[in-house]
């Protein structure tokens, strides 16, 4: 029977040439799981730079049109404390108002040169408000031209002190009439 194992090459002792067959099945397994792990890490890292043609059929990578994106700062806000309180010019009884204000603007340093006028910002405030009829703040059109006429306002103030205008936006965050 040697000689017929030998003669067909046979190992001689059948588990050595199973654990060959076992040998051999075990790198190729090694081998995938090693391509698809690589595979899939290949497809997560570049997930996020995929490219899109434009119409001039330049290449841009999303990257890159994601980094636009992130150029736009984050609004920063200085609430003005404490809040206003005006006496409104109105036809019948004394009324009052009461008005809490947020200025917005995107860069640390405008901030900090909006804090150092807070005393100037407050008294344009005050003057602007006194020149308001509560009649034409009880309306939506009212108080949104007086949001527009603070911003106004204000920026010209800013532009005259500091040579920029610091303030994108005026909010209100607090509205009350009595």
């Amino acid at each position: 029977m040697e000689e017929e194992d030998k003669a067909l090459d046979l190992p001689a002792d059948p588990k050595a040439g199973g654990s060959k067959k076992m040998l051999i099945i075990i790198v190729i397994v090694s081998l995938l799981l090693l391509i698809s792990l690589v595979a899939g890490g290949a497809f997560f890292l570049l997930k996020g730079k995929k490219k899109s043609v434009s119409e001039e059929g330049a290449v841009i990578e999303q990257a890159e049109q994601s980094e636009v994106t992130e150029k736009k700062k984050v609004a920063l806000y200085l609430t003005l404390k404490p809040p206003f309180v005006i006496k409104a010019k109105s036809s019948g009884r004394q009324r009052y108002l009461q008005l809490e204000i947020s200025l917005v603007t995107r860069d640390e340093k405008k901030l900090d040169q909006l804090k150092e006028n807070i005393p100037q910002l407050r008294n344009a405030i005050v003057v602007a408000m006194g020149q308001q009829a509560l009649e034409d703040l009880l309306q939506p059109e009212g108080r949104e031209g007086l949001q527009q006429s603070l911003l106004a306002d204000l920026q010209a103030l800013m532009e005259e002190e500091h040579g920029d205008q610091l303030i994108e936006q005026v909010l209100f965050t607090t509205f009350i009439m009595q």
